[in-house]
């Protein structure tokens, strides 16, 4: 996937979290956002159906969403985070096998990729060339707009009549900005920033390298080994202990038959 695309993607994924998940219910709207993304995963050829970890890690999103949808209870919806999150830990790293380090890797993902964002909308293309340049020359006028700035407040300290031309035009600024923030939710922006790193995490994903060392130092199959510990008790002590108790039992059973 191009690094650009890939940024824009993470844009449109969070656009369509705040629209499923803002002021709604939970449940249905989880199992469409899970199967557009699952749906992305598989065309982009990132699940590998071969891979045991990965048929297993689609096996439990797709078992837990539904119950989700069926139950709508605390613990199905932490399952099945669970599941979503060491799943995309383990297509990240497809040499990964087992799911320790599929989580793992899963954390570094998590972290890395909220870094990725920011650099992956600024990555420059041809298509983008001319409103880089526009950027670029926009930058130009900062510096004598800061420096007009701040001759315009000197000029407002020491001259009465526009220092009141000027706090009117900042006032009637400030009005239209609090105007327009109260068009505005932060509740919403929240949920956004919230879809922003969930479509990070799904779609900047990157493979953590120690976590994969780590894995691959360990076998699949596990093998017995024995190991000869040293007896406590001596091999003549243990013969002399079982004459002595045939030698008991034996006067015993005989005591008793002198009695009766």
């Amino acid at each position: 996937m191009k690094s650009f695309r890939a940024g824009w993607l993470v844009v449109a994924s969070a656009v369509l979290f705040t629209l499923l998940f803002y002021k709604q219910a939970l449940g249905i709207n989880l199992l469409i956002y899970e199967s557009l993304v699952l749906t992305w995963l598989f065309y982009e050829r990132a699940i590998q159906l071969k891979n045991n970890l990965h048929l297993l890690g689609l096996s439990s999103v797709v078992l837990t969403v539904v119950f989700t949808v069926l139950h709508h209870s605390t613990l199905s919806f932490f399952v099945n985070f669970l599941s979503f999150f060491i799943f995309v830990g383990s297509i990240a790293a497809p040499e990964i096998r087992s799911i320790p380090y599929a989580l793992m890797n899963s954390f570094s993902t998590l972290v890395i990729s909220q870094g990725l964002f920011p650099k992956e909308i600024s990555i420059k293309s041809k298509r983008t060339s001319r409103f880089s340049f526009k950027f670029r020359r926009l930058r130009i006028f900062l510096i004598p707009i800061v420096i007009i700035l701040i001759f315009i407040s000197i000029y407002s300290a020491s001259n009465p009549k526009f220092g009141a031309y000027f706090s009117w035009f900042f006032e009637q600024l400030w009005t239209f900005i609090t105007t327009l923030l109260e068009y505005i939710e932060i509740n919403a922006f929240m949920v956004l920033i919230l879809g922003i790193m969930f479509g990070s995490f799904f779609f900047l994903r990157r493979k953590n390298q120690n976590a994969i060392e780590r894995d691959n130092s360990h076998s699949d199959q596990l093998f017995r080994k024995k190991e000869r510990k040293k007896s406590v008790f001596r091999l003549l002590s243990l013969v002399n202990e079982y004459r002595a108790a045939v030698f008991l039992f034996l006067s015993l059973n005989a005591l008793l038959l002198f009695l009766n």
